[in-house]
């Protein structure tokens, strides 16, 4: 076994120093989230700092804008003329270090593609950053006018229900107004108990 001169009572020290970290200081190991393309802003943030070479992000980020930032992280000469193959270059390292391994199969995988060329060529070619995502704000409103929607359309069907209820052929004994029925709720009970009695048709 490959292991068996290391566990021995005296293992060589040229294989301990080669494979044993015998000290308290241990390598720092960064680990950077993996956002998807199609959100482009946090996308090339992410190119910049996985790709990049650069000592703090700090001088990295001190720019103006972000092609600035992809000049001081050298992934681009000029940034103010960046190239095709320039970008062409960036977008190739992504695919061979990153998208390749990112789980999914060859529909996720193209469409992971388009979106990191199509962000990478709007900042670096055209000189403007597209955002083909929702904007953050703009889900937000959506979410509360989905979530008012849904409330109204439950008050409409509890309403319906509890006036189908109250216009039944046999009435049902002290059942509570449509009112009543309709704004309770498991915090708001209704002191009502309904009592179950036998039809007039049932046999049992």
């Amino acid at each position: 076994d490959i292991l068996d001169p290391l566990l021995g009572p005296e293992p060589p020290m040229d294989l301990v120093d080669r494979f044993v970290l015998q000290d308290d200081f241990f390598p720092r190991v960064a680990v950077l989230s993996n956002p998807l393309p199609r959100y482009a802003d946090r996308f090339l943030i992410h190119v910049i700092l996985s790709l990049g070479r650069y000592e703090t992000e700090v001088g990295v980020f001190d720019v103006a804008n972000l092609r600035q930032a992809f000049y001081e992280a050298r992934l681009i000469a000029d940034p103010n003329q960046p190239t095709i193959e320039e970008k062409n270059s960036i977008l190739r390292r992504y695919i061979l270090e990153q998208l390749l391994y990112m789980p999914g199969g060859t529909v996720s995988f193209d469409r992971h593609l388009i979106h990191a060329n199509n962000a990478l060529h709007s900042l670096l070619i055209d000189g403007e950053l597209q955002f083909f995502a929702t904007p953050l704000v703009l889900r937000y409103q959506l979410v509360r006018v989905a979530v008012e929607a849904i409330n109204t359309r439950k008050r409409e069907a509890k309403k319906n229900f509890a006036e189908a209820l109250h216009y039944l052929g046999t009435p049902i004994n002290g059942l509570p107004p449509v009112d009543d029925l309709v704004h309770a709720t498991p915090q708001n009970l209704l002191p009502w108990v309904p009592q179950l009695l036998q039809g007039d048709t049932q046999s049992l």
